[in-house]
């Protein structure tokens, strides 16, 4: 959502400028799933990638990976492929 946030920033901007604020961020992006570099590019407008998805529960609060594989993988941030 930040990342599209910065593209509302730019809302008084035209569209070009909106696409360029998104497709070369000043700095990386520090969010939940990863940490992103350059997360779009004008051909590619998902940010997300089939490695950096996992399952979870939700259980008295706390939230605990639905699969043990995904708890192991998750030890290392996972780049968008």
């Amino acid at each position: 959502m930040r990342l599209r946030t910065r593209a509302l920033v730019a809302l008084f901007c035209d569209g070009p400028a909106i696409n360029a604020s998104l497709e070369n961020p000043k700095r990386t992006h520090y969010g939940v799933v990863t940490s992103y570099e350059r997360p779009f590019s004008s051909a590619d407008h998902d940010a997300l990638t089939q490695n950096m998805l996992v399952m979870g529960t939700v259980r008295n609060g706390s939230v605990t990976f639905a699969y043990p594989e995904d708890a192991k993988r998750n030890l290392f941030v996972q780049r968008k492929q």
